[in-house]
């Protein structure tokens, strides 16, 4: 290899590096701005609940009930919600909570909390940028595609006069 092949090598591979590493601290930086963004969200005593609910009694053959609660976090000021937050629960007592905050309309941050038979809490996060899964990068589940598409299909359906 020639004196100036190893030079244009050697600077391609440092700018793919510099790229390449820039690009996840990128990620990370913005995994970070969410992750404070939420949770001041969660705390934030000017956003307005406006919840709904619903019951479903089982017939004569299934003893029971299912319940579920949508409660859509809303600005005085705006129509948009910041926070949706669903809950459900069954006859067996699994309970569910997902959790979808929007910045500018677009969902950036689903969380998903669930009891199994078992009694044991299971936790499912995804972090979004630009309708894309930047967490969890390698072990993204069918349950973390699922859990996007209802956060956005939520907020498209959601309709301000509810």
């Amino acid at each position: 290899m020639t004196v100036m092949k190893q030079r244009i090598t050697l600077l391609l591979l440092t700018v793919s590096l510099i790229l390449g590493c820039s690009a996840k601290l990128g990620s990370v930086d913005f995994i970070r701005e969410i992750s404070f963004y939420q949770g001041n969200i969660r705390l934030d005593n000017n956003l307005i609940p406006k919840c709904y609910s619903s019951k479903v009694i089982y017939g004569d053959y299934i003893k029971g009930k299912a319940e579920f609660e949508y409660c859509f976090y809303v600005y005085p000021e705006e129509n948009e919600p910041t926070r949706i937050k669903t809950t459900s629960s069954n006859i067996s007592k699994l309970q569910t909570e997902e959790n979808f905050f929007y910045k500018e309309g677009k969902l950036v941050y689903a969380e998903k909390a669930f009891k199994n038979e078992n009694d044991k809490m299971t936790l499912i996060q995804v972090y979004l940028r630009d309708s894309i899964i930047l967490y969890p990068v390698k072990k993204r589940t069918n349950e973390h595609n699922k859990l996007v598409a209802n956060g956005n299909a939520i907020i498209d359906d959601y309709d301000p006069n509810w």
